[in-house]
């Protein structure tokens, strides 16, 4: 529970990604959510939890997205970004 005890993401959960068919960013932990803090986005788009950013949670803009409430993800899923996002960095952590 790094980011409860620090108010900071942990600096090792960063993953990256591009998107498409099937645009994986980060794979999912079984009994752990994501929890995404920031994301970086080469162009507009969409990530989602399923393959190619469909079952949409976010809808992301071009450039740099400091989340002021992160985004929890349920347990076990995985983050993908659709194909129109281009390449997508995202800091997250994990918890259970």
């Amino acid at each position: 529970m790094y980011f409860r005890e620090t108010g900071q993401p942990n600096p090792g959960l960063v993953s990256n990604g591009t998107g498409g068919t099937p645009g994986l960013i980060v794979s999912g932990v079984a009994g752990k959510r994501i929890v995404i803090c920031d994301i970086l986005s080469e162009n507009n788009g969409s990530l989602g939890t399923a393959s190619a950013g469909t079952s949409t949670f976010a809808y992301v803009v071009s450039g740099s997205i400091n989340l002021t409430s992160p985004i929890s993800i349920a347990k076990g899923e995985s983050v993908y970004a659709n194909s129109s996002a281009g390449d997508v960095t995202i800091t997250y952590y994990l918890e259970d």
